[in-house]
């Protein structure tokens, strides 16, 4: 049973979703099934962060988590996230053995209620149905039963293509069960917009976002970054503290471009999320970042310059072992070392996770240390008991969140 199967048995029951004419303006308040989808192993933490936000979620897999609403939710989500890839708004279940069933089923639905007659839109799928050799094939069936629907009600063609920049319809058919989205992102929610310079192999923003929110960390302890490279992790702890949310600076949405969207609809979305950061003091948010290349330095500083928090980090050019700590009972000290990758780096880089462990044990008593590696091996070198060990994904490798109790 694939991931999407299991919305059948959880939740509301979507399998048949009729509508009926109504004013465009209250088309944004109709409700369905919401997946909102993220990286695999993301979704505990996409979860908790939803809950935060007010949401009431039903069901999660490893790659999405499930809530019902409106298209005003799905913008709210939209805007909110920092975890979440897509925000997928459910439109019809159905059954479909074959092409020839699927365009019949996709073609019977009432596309004209969504998608206006001078509009643009794009076809997305996932697809394993033993009728499809091409997984392309299903996409072009899915957009001209579309095109042959609104052809019948505007008498004339949309426009389609393959690009995210205006309507996007997902669908996700596995053996004989289908299921068809409106995709309410678009382009995808996982780049934050401000990392103009991703100097070596950075973090993805989502998946840094999530490692944030799992160190436990309480947002009022200090916050330090050793080996920060470009700044990914130091600059997504700064967005969740001072609740900066990157999508605001966002211009564009798949949901703006559906019948009966308004304007004023994303004053309502975003309402409570803008913070006016006047007044806070800098030096009182104790977040430090360092690395001992110049280029990683000049990197993170541009990048949280963009990102509107430059001035709440201190950065410095140094060794990890030479990174200032402030005595407390409480606070996160990150790393994200190299995994040794190139053929002889595992000696070399071991000698480094042996000096992170004695850095953290003699500098670094009342923190939680954390260690973010893709080598179990490497990870053995740091030479302190793990309190805990979370399994993260970068890209396609499986990687471990190694967090350390300092007395």
């Amino acid at each position: 049973m694939s991931d999407f199967q299991q919305l059948s048995s959880v939740g509301t029951n979507y399998s048949v979703i009729l509508f009926t004419k109504m004013p465009p303006q209250n088309l944004f308040h109709q409700k369905s099934k919401i997946i909102v989808s993220c990286p695999k192993g993301l979704a505990p933490w996409l979860e908790e962060e939803l809950k935060e936000s007010g949401f009431n979620t039903t069901s999660n897999s490893h790659t999405w988590v499930g809530l019902d609403g409106d298209l005003m939710d799905c913008m709210r989500i939209n805007y909110s996230t920092r975890i979440g890839h897509k925000v997928l708004f459910l439109l019809k279940d159905f059954i479909a053995r074959d092409p020839k069933a699927l365009f019949a089923a996709i073609k019977s639905f009432p596309w004209e209620i969504y998608l206006p007659s001078n509009g643009y839109f794009a076809v997305t799928s996932v697809v394993d149905n033993p009728t499809i050799r091409d997984t392309r094939y299903p996409n072009l069936v899915c957009k001209d039963a579309i095109v042959d629907r609104l052809k019948s009600v505007y008498h004339q063609r949309p426009d389609t293509g393959s690009e995210k920049n205006g309507i996007v319809v997902h669908l996700h058919w596995i053996n004989e069960s289908a299921s068809v989205f409106l995709d309410t992102s678009g382009e995808t929610l996982a780049k934050h917009g401000y990392r103009l310079n991703p100097f070596m192999a950075p973090l993805q923003e989502t998946l840094a976002a999530a490692l944030v929110r799992a160190t436990g960390w309480d947002r009022k302890s200090p916050f330090v970054n050793p080996m920060c490279g470009s700044g990914t992790i130091i600059i997504e702890a700064a967005l969740l503290l001072l609740g900066i949310y990157p999508a605001l600076q966002r211009k564009n949405f798949a949901f703006m471009h559906l019948n009966g969207y308004n304007p004023d609809f994303v004053k309502t979305a975003v309402k409570n999320l803008k913070r006016n950061l006047t007044g806070i003091n800098p030096e009182e948010c104790n977040l430090t970042a360092t690395d001992l290349s110049n280029v990683a330095i000049a990197a993170a500083r541009t990048n949280a310059t963009i990102a509107g928090v430059d001035k709440f980090i201190s950065f410095k050019r140094c060794d990890f072992s030479e990174t200032r700590i402030t005595p407390t009972q409480k606070g996160i000290i990150f790393f994200n070392p190299g995994y040794g990758d190139r053929m002889g780096e595992e000696e070399n880089l071991a000698l480094e996770y042996k000096r992170m462990g004695d850095f953290m044990k003699q500098k670094c008593k009342g923190y939680t240390g954390v260690i973010f590696t893709g080598n179990s091996v490497l990870a053995k070198s740091v030479g302190l008991r793990t309190k805990r060990k979370i399994q993260f994904y970068n890209a396609t490798i499986e990687c471990r969140m190694l967090c350390y109790e300092l007395f």
